[in-house]
């Protein structure tokens, strides 16, 4: 069963743009989980889905542009949608996301998003660190301690 959750309910007389997100979760075996470091955060590999791309696409493509890693996408584990104002498109945003399981396979080429760095963080670190409380959720549904 997926799990879904809502954050930041929709305030009435806003209009709001729309985007999907995709988004790995690759639990290593030593407990850590890939991530990416940005200027603007910590965040998990993945992003927006772009116009006839599958979830799957998209997370495979961010992974390469964001670390120039292949991946593995497993099964989708969460969803959750967010009604906010993004600085970064300077405006209202629904923005609903969907978190899958896998596997961190290996590099394969240099990234071409210069400014991400591939960090291993704890479970633990993830909740401090993560920059979006959606992310932060999906680490521990992933990981079985939702509450």
């Amino acid at each position: 069963m997926v799990k879904e959750k809502l954050f930041d309910k929709r305030q009435p007389n806003i209009r709001y743009g729309k985007r999907i997100g995709a988004y790995i979760i690759p639990v290593r075996a030593d407990g850590t989980i890939p991530v990416v470091r940005t200027p603007r955060g910590i965040f998990l590999l993945g992003g927006g889905v772009e116009k006839g791309e599958s979830h799957e696409e998209c997370i495979k493509r961010e992974c390469l542009e964001e670390i120039g890693a292949e991946v593995l996408v497993g099964s989708l584990k969460c969803k959750s949608d967010r009604y906010h104002y993004a600085a970064r498109f300077s405006r209202h945003m629904h923005t609903t996301s969907y978190f899958y399981t896998g596997e961190l396979i290996g590099s394969v080429c240099e990234p071409t998003e210069t400014n991400h760095e591939l960090i291993y963080l704890s479970p633990d670190e993830c909740r401090e660190k993560l920059f979006l409380k959606n992310q932060i959720w999906a680490v521990k549904v992933i990981l079985g301690i939702d509450e």
